[in-house]
């Protein structure tokens, strides 16, 4: 799998550098392109602002929202409960003949993050149902 970083407003999300570093640690194999020298949003709460990201096939993008689903697990490992863990994830992927684009986007509670990768369908996703 080979994940494009984007940056958005001339910037990228906070959490770049930290992705990067856990993807590249955990899952050699994923190649992973960042912009260079640019500046990243700062988020001092528990949100998981993760950067937005292109993908080239729609496997990607299955494979992409259970490594995001596993990072999670990781950066929010140590929270208690009281903790109000949210995250936003934006990928962005070009599917079928025609290149047509498509973006998944969530942002809401890690809790509902889980719910929507185990739910996901791709076939509802890609078809625009």
């Amino acid at each position: 799998m080979h994940i494009i970083i984007m940056e958005e407003n001339d910037s990228l999300a906070s959490e770049t550098s930290t992705f990067y570093k856990w993807i590249s640690q955990s899952y050699p194999d994923v190649t992973v392109s960042t912009p260079e020298n640019k500046a990243r949003h700062q988020l001092n709460d528990q949100t998981l602002l993760l950067p937005l990201v292109q993908l080239a096939t729609s496997p990607d993008l299955i494979n992409y929202l259970k490594l995001v689903l596993e990072y999670m697990s990781f950066k929010f490992r140590g929270a208690m409960k009281s903790d109000s863990n949210t995250i936003e994830v934006r990928a962005e992927i070009t599917n079928g003949p025609n290149g047509e684009s498509k973006r998944f986007r969530y942002k809401g509670t890690a809790d509902g993050y889980s719910q929507t990768v185990e739910k996901f369908d791709p076939n509802a996703f890609f078809n625009g149902d």
